[in-house]
């Protein structure tokens, strides 16, 4: 997040004017995103409920950066094998088999400190089979479900409200700082576009359209990370599994894995982000 500070403040400035549905998107000089990219910005879009900068210090700067957050998803076609192994076209030959095509959706929010809250996960079963024995709420993930696996308004709000407020106040309670932040957003169509009023002491601010690929610090840094991770995982359980069970194909072994398998890897590709991982774009 801190390397690409200017050219977050950059995007911003240039975007559209103030809408009933969109923070203000004043001129923003590059000299002034120096301290903190979250800060800049919020002092030119009048977010009055994020902490204005302190002082030139480390405590100054501490609450900056806890106070920012940055929200992004992705889809995630869980069992899918890269595309060049021969696992990949053995897929293609397989009757009636789609692995590839099964799909879920990640959310992912972390601050420009390098915290990370617990993902969002959205599935097409409000609770498959291979959880019908567990408590859906003691997941590592934030469970939920439409018949696409899509984000939509209605789950948007449910993350926002069932997680991450209660997840950004306990961890700012921890850390002894005030429950007052600044949310950066995509113009994802599922993210509800007028979310001026949904919490008092959160100020919501949305990115430039079609500047993801830019200034989205999700992406580059947390998001490309945990799919990397996700699918060294899933191949070396593969591999063992195939070691262990010398009867065992791959094809059997990918009918085998089942959406809990998949959070369960997804918990574990995203523990192993590091918080230098977040803040480094």
């Amino acid at each position: 997040m801190k390397k690409r500070e200017k050219d977050i403040c950059d995007a911003v400035s240039a975007s559209a004017p103030r809408s009933a549905k969109h923070v203000s998107q004043a001129s923003i000089r590059p000299e002034e995103c120096e301290d903190d990219w979250g800060g800049c910005i919020s002092r030119h879009h009048g977010c009055k409920s994020f902490p204005s900068r302190v002082e030139s210090n480390t405590r100054g700067a501490g609450i900056q950066a806890r106070a920012s957050w940055n929200m992004d998803e992705t889809g995630l076609f869980w069992k899918k094998m890269p595309q060049r192994t021969f696992i990949a076209q053995d897929e293609r030959r397989a009757p009636g088999f789609k692995a590839a095509k099964d799909r879920c959706t990640v959310l992912f929010c972390g601050n420009a400190a390098g915290h990370l809250i617990r993902p969002g996960f959205i599935y097409k079963s409000k609770k498959p089979r291979a959880f019908e024995r567990r408590d859906m709420s003691r997941l590592p993930v934030f469970w939920m479900h439409n018949m696409k696996a899509w984000t939509t308004s209605e789950l948007f709000l449910n993350w926002f409200y069932h997680c991450f407020l209660p997840e950004v106040e306990r961890y700012l309670h921890q850390k002894g700082f005030e429950f007052k932040i600044l949310l950066i957003l995509d113009n994802a169509p599922g993210h509800p576009q007028s979310v001026e009023v949904l919490h008092e002491k959160v100020q919501v601010l949305f990115l430039p359209p079609n500047t993801t690929a830019l200034n989205q610090p999700m992406d580059p840094g947390v998001i490309k990370t945990v799919k990397a991770n996700y699918s060294k995982c899933v191949m070396a359980r593969l591999h063992s599994a195939l070691d262990h069970d010398q009867n065992l194909d791959v094809i059997q072994y990918l009918k085998s894995f089942n959406i809990a398998n998949c959070v369960s890897v997804v918990a574990e590709s995203f523990k192993d982000v590091k918080p230098e991982t977040v803040n480094a774009y």
